[in-house]
């Protein structure tokens, strides 16, 4: 017996019916129709069947639903089913350790450059936020420093020095008419972030760094997951409020409000976006565009908040059929790597002899030139063979043409292996919905919310 299966037997004894919502009754008397979504210090959340959250003390529900309520939670308990978080208050101080030019924390190390130590502890401390954030949340996802480091890498630069940086790796990455005001920089394994001197750790600064964070400690995934996945998620958790070190994810729309209106000048009468099926076709261009991200984080937004139990469930389902596939994914990059790395080192060595081959060349010719006429060109049954000229050096053998054929034979495999991966993906999220019956309860989500979203 499959999990869907289970499920609705389960609600089937308890006699109400997946997707239409149970009647749940209050001892003054009122009552209401909807879906539960968690319980926490004694109140129980639930949505209802016209999206609306209500909050109701356990104590007030009639002792039937309470015990529905137990059961119910006993259940979700046994299958590990997990809700989304409605708040996320970091649990410690963070210790930062070093200084002053590179400082430790427990998963970040930081190259301050001349950042002072109280802006540093501030940054760091977001930093640590997230990733504690990212981690509590039920993704699936195992986040740890890219191999072989132990820790996260960071770097802190003035401005002009980020931008003489940034302008040799990373100009692909800058979104037309917008300012960096950060950047991870997946070639490097580092995230760089342009800090004055006298500067505030300021509300405008957060979310950069909450979203270069997200992708920071998403390194070993950014092969395998997409690219509207990736940035979609990035601007969801930049939008989320932080307040006094904790991740409102109970104010979560008034935070995708405030960025659609503040970033992408977007009313929510009127929410363009691009269609999820061309969004999220397999393969599909990302022109890093402003509709790009806001369409990303939108869809991103319905799949954790407003599509089915509100609880992340389609997103669970994406990131899980991603996640059974990393390892053998994993190992076809790594051939595909060693093909290059072999090569490459192949290249180093044949031009450390060619350095020498340059020389030996130089210092015979040097030798001549002062007037030497005896040179020692090899010792054989302890005799000196010698010669009037110097010995000619052997010629370093070219390591011959790249292996572009292997190359790009295992790239393409491992492109279609991801791609299946992404497919698969996808299904998985949609369920036994058709694209257009996916979009349209997007569409009728958000209406609920009092947004009017449009797809182009």
């Amino acid at each position: 017996m499959n999990v869907r299966l289970i499920v609705f037997v389960f609600f089937y004894l308890l006699g109400i019916s997946p997707g239409i919502g149970k009647e749940w009754k209050t001892r003054e008397g009122p009552s209401f129709y909807g879906d539960f979504v968690s319980s926490e210090k004694g109140v129980v959340l639930i949505k209802t069947n016209q999206g609306n959250l209500v909050e109701i003390r356990r104590e007030r529900l009639i002792e039937s639903d309470l015990k529905f309520l137990e059961k119910l939670e006993l259940y979700r308990s046994e299958i590990g089913v997990t809700t989304w978080p409605r708040k996320i208050r970091t649990r410690s101080e963070v210790q930062l350790t070093g200084g002053p030019a590179t400082y430790h924390t427990e998963h970040f190390q930081i190259d301050a450059g001349n950042t002072p130590r109280a802006t540093v502890a501030q940054l760091v401390t977001v930093m640590e936020d997230t990733l504690e954030a990212i981690s509590t949340i039920p993704t699936g996802l195992e986040l740890k420093p890219p191999a072989p480091a132990t820790y996260f890498q960071t770097r802190f630069m003035d401005r002009a020095s980020f931008n003489r940086e940034f302008a040799k790796v990373g100009m692909h990455l800058v979104i037309p008419t917008q300012k960096v005001r950060g950047a991870y920089i997946a070639a490097k394994r580092e995230l760089w972030l342009p800090v004055e001197a006298d500067s505030l750790v300021t509300e405008e600064l957060i979310p950069t760094l909450v979203h270069e964070v997200c992708h920071q400690t998403m390194h070993d995934w950014l092969p395998l997951l997409p690219v509207w996945f990736l940035e979609g998620f990035a601007e969801y958790m930049a939008a989320i409020p932080y307040e006094n070190r904790t991740f409102r994810f109970d104010q979560s729309e008034e935070g995708l409000r405030k960025v659609l209106a503040a970033r992408y000048q977007t009313a929510p009468s009127a929410v363009n976006v691009i269609h999820p099926l061309k969004l999220s076709a397999v393969g599909a261009p990302w022109g890093n565009t402003m509709m790009e991200y806001s369409s990303a984080l939108v869809l991103v937004y319905f799949l954790i908040h407003l599509d089915g139990s509100g609880n992340g469930d389609a997103l669970n389902r994406f990131v899980g059929e991603v996640a059974r596939s990393r390892e053998d994914a994993s190992n076809l990059l790594s051939d595909l790597q060693n093909i290059a790395d072999s090569y490459n080192s192949k290249v180093a060595t044949y031009r450390k002899e060619i350095e020498e081959y340059q020389r030996k060349v130089a210092v015979a010719a040097a030798q001549m030139r002062s007037g030497q006429r005896v040179f020692v060109h090899s010792v054989s049954d302890g005799k000196l063979i010698i010669a009037g000229t110097p010995p000619r050096p052997p010629v370093p053998v070219a390591p011959g043409e790249a292996p572009i054929q292997q190359i790009s034979s295992g790239r393409e495999k491992t492109l279609d292996f991801i791609t299946g991966i992404n497919q698969r993906a996808m299904s998985a999220m949609i369920g036994k919905r058709s694209i257009e019956e996916f979009s349209g309860q997007m569409k009728e989500a958000y209406l609920r919310r009092g947004f009017v979203v449009n797809f182009f």
